[in-house]
């Protein structure tokens, strides 16, 4: 796309179970080259909503680390010696549970891939029992301390066909490699992520999980919406903006997508190599609207937010709507301004931003929304060049004498053809201002250095950020100056209107002065 087929703004809305959490793996590392080659890469942000953890792995009893059939002794303590979190499904609900650990994958730095053995089991009860006739288990084979193996990865899914709602416990089992520090960085502990993917959320009950809020749960973005440069896109209802309304429900105000994955500050450990080198991104970057009026799917793909949107035409709901919605917003920058780097498309977007400060979002910059909503208007003026002014006359910095004038003249232009221009020339207290183009001479009856700037405005009120400018220097003029000889009587006159006999240089605040003078018939040359 960035190559080839040579894309110059790319968007997507995919995610791979597998993507690497904390390293960058090879789809985030084509992501991140398609930016560093200058074409813009929008992805979205998901549809996890709060419904994931990120904790440090607390084994139950860090004494007993035996490796073969699990017992229970080995399992992460979710709280009070507590291996098993319960998950409660409801009738005809698929749930995928996706555990990853900070530790590289073999599959992107062959050769240097997991050092520590994490397993994930989901069984029909929370003991030791539950774990040797489990539900479902993922036992991938990683390394172990010197050996590296593997990928640092283990992916389960569970379903409930029954008629009645099921619960079932996640367990987290620590098969080999340390149980504390990462063997990479000695200051490092091991930590997890643990992202839920649920066919019906709102209905599904994670232990510790009590709303959607960010007070509860984790990040739940990754993979190459986290790459470096990749601008990662949260969803926000189009109908509850405050362009059309954002009284509806939750709140008075504008609201996030309750779906809409929570982000925050994300690590990444490792670089392609599988190398210890931490980076944080904060994610998401931006949020766009979704829900779209689309007859695309034939049906409306509705993902159930807080309350339907206002028209009877089928729509698009979820990250994945809005992603290119930013991204068609970087194609109108781009067509304005061929040039712009995608460094300078976030920034525009960013910078002008609606904050979002509904339901689950907050003031300023948030874990859920990022910066805030796209103002596709506001970006694009951003980069307006506005309009510029010249000064023609005088070339540059001058000096004169108090009482004299300095002609000024000069031009302003709008690359936008925002005209008709106005004009402001601030003599800075040495002079009366002008509001015209070309003042023509200007007396400055002060004494002192004057800093004069031109300023021009077009017909919709923008002004140039960097005004031209200049210095005029004022002096006094020179006087004539006698030095007196020994005794007071005598002494040395300057005739500046008498023959050239001597030449005298004097300087006067930065004003240089010949004057002339000749010796006078009975008196001493000084």
């Amino acid at each position: 796309m960035c190559t080839r087929a040579g894309s110059t703004v790319v968007v997507d809305d995919v995610i791979y179970f597998a993507e690497p959490m904390y390293q960058d793996g090879i789809i985030a590392q084509a992501a991140a080259d398609c930016v560093a080659r200058g074409v813009p890469y929008f992805s979205s942000a998901g549809n996890q909503a709060n419904r994931g953890f990120r904790q440090v792995f607390k084994d139950i009893d860090p004494a007993d680390d035996r490796s073969g059939t699990p017992t229970g002794k080995d399992l992460h303590n979710w709280g009070g010696g507590d291996g098993f979190l319960d998950l409660t499904l409801p009738p005809g609900s698929t749930v995928r549970v996706v555990l990853q650990w900070n530790q590289p994958f073999a599959s992107v730095s062959p050769g240097n891939g997991a050092q520590v053995d994490l397993d994930l089991y989901v069984t029909p009860t929370p003991n030791a029992s539950g774990l040797s006739r489990p539900i479902t288990r993922s036992l991938g084979q990683q390394g172990t301390t010197g050996n590296p193996r593997g990928d640092a990865v283990e992916i389960v899914s569970v379903s409930n066909f029954g008629a009645n709602a099921k619960t079932v416990y996640i367990a987290i089992e620590h098969y080999d490699g340390s149980q504390s520090m990462i063997p990479q960085d000695s200051t490092t502990p091991l930590e997890f992520r643990l992202v839920f993917f649920e066919s019906n959320f709102r209905t599904t009950t994670i232990q510790g999980i009590l709303d959607h809020t960010s007070a509860f749960g984790g990040p739940t973005i990754y993979g190459h919406a986290v790459a470096p440069g990749v601008v990662s896109v949260a969803a926000v209802p189009w109908f509850d903006t405050q362009v059309f309304n954002p009284n509806f429900t939750p709140s008075t105000t504008v609201d996030p997508e309750d779906f809409s994955s929570r982000g925050g500050a994300i690590s990444v450990q490792f670089d392609a190599s599988g190398a210890f080198v931490p980076r944080m991104s904060q994610e998401p970057d931006i949020a766009a609207v979704d829900g779209n009026n689309t007859t695309f799917f034939g049906f409306p793909l509705n993902l159930g937010g807080y309350e339907g949107e206002p028209d009877a035409f089928p729509n698009f709901f979820g990250t994945s709507a809005a992603a290119p919605n930013a991204a068609a917003v970087a194609a109108l920058m781009r067509e304005y301004h061929g040039a712009l780097t995608p460094d300078e498309i976030l920034a525009a977007m960013v910078n002008t931003a609606i904050d979002i400060t509904g339901t689950r979002a907050a003031v300023g910059r948030d874990d859920v929304t990022g910066a805030g909503l796209i103002d596709a208007n506001a970006a694009l003026g951003a980069l307006q060049a506005g309009p510029n002014g010249t000064i023609n006359t005088p070339s540059g910095n001058v000096s004169i004498l108090v009482g004299q004038s300095v002609n000024f003249s000069g031009t302003g232009t709008s690359p936008d053809g925002n005209v008709p221009l106005s004009f402001f020339w601030d003599f800075g207290g040495g002079a009366a201002n002008a509001s015209v183009e070309n003042p023509g001479h200007v007396v400055f009856n002060k004494i002192g250095v004057f800093t004069v700037t031109f300023t021009v405005s077009d017909n919709q009120g923008t002004s140039d950020v960097t005004p031209a400018a200049i210095r005029v220097t004022v002096s006094s003029p020179a006087s004539a100056t006698t030095r007196g000889g020994g005794g007071g009587g005598g002494g040395c006159t300057l005739d500046p209107h008498g023959a050239a006999d001597f030449t005298l240089l004097i300087a006067l605040s930065g004003i240089l002065a010949y004057v002339v003078w000749r010796r006078r018939t009975g008196q001493q040359m000084c």
